[in-house]
């Protein structure tokens, strides 16, 4: 169940490991996301559980997804 996600994450160079990708499987089968939870059953429910338990590192988040998901912020430069 979803080994082709993981292989694709791992080709994109996300550093995602085997017990990462355990603890993904597992929070879908206790219904932490799907069907069997009406109130987290969309598309964007699965992206931020599979970055919660796959995408360690912050600098990783925008990789992980064709769009980012990441608010933008203005580069604070220090001048006025």
């Amino acid at each position: 169940m979803l080994i082709d996600f993981f292989y694709t994450l791992r080709a994109a160079k996300l550093p995602v490991s085997v017990k990462e990708y355990l603890t993904l499987l597992e929070a879908l089968k206790a219904d932490v996301v799907g069907p069997a939870n009406p109130d987290a059953c969309s598309m964007d429910d699965f992206y931020y559980l599979a970055r919660t338990a796959l995408v360690k590192d912050e600098r990783h988040w925008s990789a992980s997804s064709p769009r980012s998901r990441r608010p933008t912020r203005p580069r604070w430069t220090g001048t006025s």
